[in-house]
C-alpha cells in the first residue's frame, strides 16, 4: 500500500515518466502468493530518479525488511512442520507395522495352541522352566567358583612357600641342633 501511495504522489506531482506502469511498481512481486519484497525498492528508486521525497519511503523500507524476515521465519516454520509431518507419518506407519506384527503373533500363538495338547504344553513349559532354572543355577555356581578361585589365589599369594625354602630352613635348623648337641657333648 505504501508503494502505491508513493507512486500516486509521483503521478499527482506530474513527475511520472512516460510508460511507467503502476502494476510494475505497486503490485508485481508484492502479492501473498510469491512475495518479492525487494520489488518495493522499484518505487523508491523511481522516487529518487524523479527527485521526489515522500513520507512513505521509510515506512516502505521497514515494511520490506519486516516482510522479508517474516517470510524467512514462515519458511523455517513450514520446513519444521513438513519434517514433523514426515515424522508423524513414519510413526503411524511403524504403529501399523507393530499392530500387524502383534496380530500375526496372536494368530501364531492361537494356531500353536490348537496344535498342541495339554500334556505336550505341560512338558514344554516344564522343560523351559527347567532350562531357566539350570541357567540361573549355572550363573550362581560360576560366580561362587570365581569367588573361591580368587580366595585361593589370595591365600597362595600370601602363604606360598617353595619346597626348597622349607628344606633349606629344615637343614639350617638341623645344623643348629647338631651344633647344640656338640656343645652339650652328646656327639
Amino acid at each position: 500500500m505504501k508503494a502505491a501511495n508513493i507512486f500516486t504522489e509521483i503521478k499527482v506531482a506530474g513527475l511520472l515518466p512516460k510508460g511507467a506502469k503502476k502494476g510494475y511498481y505497486c503490485t508485481e512481486g508484492l502479492t501473498q502468493k510469491d512475495p518479492q519484497f525487494t520489488n518495493g525498492k522499484r518505487t523508491i528508486d523511481l522516487a529518487d530518479q524523479v527527485g521526489h521525497q515522500s513520507e512513505f519511503t521509510e515506512a516502505l523500507t521497514e515494511a520490506m525488511e519486516k516482510g522479508r524476515l517474516a517470510r524467512e521465519l514462515a519458511k523455517g516454520v513450514e520446513e519444521s512442520l513438513s519434517c514433523h509431518k514426515g515424522l508423524e507419518d513414519e510413526a503411524k506407519a511403524q504403529k501399523a507395522i507393530i499392530k500387524g506384527n502383534e496380530k500375526k503373533r496372536d494368530e501364531l500363538v492361537a494356531s500353536a495352541r490348537d496344535k498342541i495338547s495339554n500334556d505336550e504344553a505341560r512338558t514344554v513349559i516344564i522343560e523351559r522352566l527347567r532350562q531357566v532354572l539350570m541357567n540361573t543355577y549355572q550363573a550362581y555356581l560360576q560366580a561362587d567358583q570365581r569367588a573361591c578361585v580368587k580366595g585361593i589365589e589370595n591365600l597362595w599369594d600370601k602363604y606360598a612357600i617353595t619346597a626348597r625354602t622349607i628344606e633349606a630352613e629344615r637343614d639350617a635348623a638341623s645344623k643348629q641342633l647338631e651344633e647344640f648337641l656338640v656343645e652339650l657333648g652328646y656327639e
